[in-house]
C-alpha cells in the first residue's frame, strides 16, 4: 500500500482525537447505541438475539478456532473490541495500529486498568509502512475500520498476505457506497418511509432533521473526514478476489443509517415503530440493499 502522507495521518488523527468524547459514552444517539438493533444484527449473524456488539461475530469466530496466538488490528480506536477478545481468552496477543494519539492514550490506560497491558501493544502510524507488516498473524481483525482505508483492494491483499496459512480474516464493516454516495434506489426506499413518519421525530432539541435524506457532497465528505467510506464500495469485491469462498452475511443497515441514526433518540427501544423500522430494514436486505456486512474467512 502506498505510504500515507504525514499531513494526512495528522489530519485523520486530529479528527478522531476530537471524537474521543467521554460525555457521549452510553448515550443513545446513533443506531448502534440501540440494544434492540444490536440484538437483531446478532440474530442475522448467528440466529440468536444476543446482547452486545460482536457477541455473535465472536461466537462465529470461535467455531473456526478457540484461540489465536497473534492478531493484528488496523484502526483499532481505543482497543475496546480487541480487549474483549483478550479477556475472553480467544486472542493471546494483539498488535494494534491507530492514527489518533488520544485514543491510543485511552486504550493504553484502559489496558493497564484491565490487566491486559502485557498482551496488547498500541502503535501510532501507518501499519502498512511498519515492520509489523512483515510478520505473520493468526487473525487479521477489521471492525469498522477497513472502510476508512484509501485503497481497500490493497488493504485486503496485504491482510491475506500477512496471514498464516490457516489464518483467519475477520471483517465487520460498512460496505455501502464510497463517500456515502448512496444509490437512487436506497434513497427512494428510505425517503418513502420518512414521508410517513410523524413530524415530531425530526426534532431533537434545537436540531431539525430534513424530511428527506440526500447524498452529501464529496466536498463536504472531504472536509469532514477524508477517510470516511473512502473506498468502501470495493470492500466486498476485494475480499472475493483475495479469499476463496468467504462467508458473507449481509446485515442491512439502510434504514438504520438513513433513518434511525440520530433520530433514534425520539424512538423508544420497545416501541412498535422501532419494530416496524427493523422489519423495513430486513426487507431492504431482501431487495439487495445492505450498508453493512460481516465477513469471516480462512486463508
Amino acid at each position: 500500500m502506498n505510504a500515507l502522507l504525514d499531513d494526512y495521518i495528522k489530519q485523520i488523527g486530529n479528527i478522531w482525537d476530537n471524537k474521543s468524547n467521554p460525555d457521549t459514552v452510553n448515550q443513545r444517539i446513533h443506531w448502534w447505541d440501540s440494544p434492540k438493533l444490536i440484538r437483531h444484527m446478532n440474530y442475522l449473524i448467528c440466529g440468536e438475539e444476543l446482547d452486545g456488539w460482536n457477541t455473535a461475530t465472536i461466537k462465529e469466530l470461535k467455531k473456526i478456532r478457540n484461540r489465536y496466538e497473534l492478531a493484528v488490528s488496523v484502526g483499532c480506536g481505543s482497543g475496546g473490541k480487541e480487549m474483549q477478545l483478550l479477556e475472553q481468552g480467544i486472542v493471546e496477543r494483539f498488535i494494534c495500529f491507530e492514527l489518533s494519539e488520544e485514543r491510543i492514550k485511552i486504550g493504553t490506560r484502559n489496558a493497564k486498568i484491565r490487566g491486559l497491558d502485557d498482551r496488547i501493544q498500541f502503535f501510532y502510524g501507518d501499519f502498512f509502512c511498519s515492520n509489523w507488516v512483515n510478520k505473520k498473524y493468526d487473525l487479521v481483525f477489521w471492525d469498522n475500520s477497513l472502510h476508512h482505508m484509501p485503497d481497500t483492494y490493497e488493504a485486503v491483499k496485504v491482510s491475506c498476505d500477512i496471514l498464516k496459512d490457516d489464518g483467519v480474516f475477520f471483517c465487520n464493516e460498512y460496505i455501502g457506497e464510497s463517500r456515502f454516495q448512496w444509490s437512487d434506489e436506497k434513497l427512494a426506499y428510505v425517503n418513502q418511509i420518512r414521508d410517513d413518519l410523524d413530524e415530531s421525530l425530526f426534532h431533537v432539541g434545537d436540531e431539525i432533521f430534513p424530511r428527506h435524506r440526500k447524498r452529501p457532497t464529496i466536498e463536504r465528505m472531504m472536509q469532514s473526514d477524508p477517510s470516511e467510506a473512502a473506498d468502501s464500495a470495493n470492500i466486498l469485491p476485494a475480499i472475493k478476489r483475495y479469499f476463496k469462498e468467504p462467508r458473507i452475511t449481509m446485515l442491512g443497515g439502510t434504514v438504520h443509517l438513513l433513518i434511525l441514526d440520530r433520530m433514534i433518540q425520539n424512538i423508544p427501544e420497545n416501541s412498535e415503530l422501532l419494530e416496524q423500522l427493523i422489519a423495513a430494514d430486513d426487507e431492504a436486505i431482501k431487495k439487495g440493499m445492505s450498508m453493512y456486512a460481516f465477513i469471516l474467512t480462512q486463508k
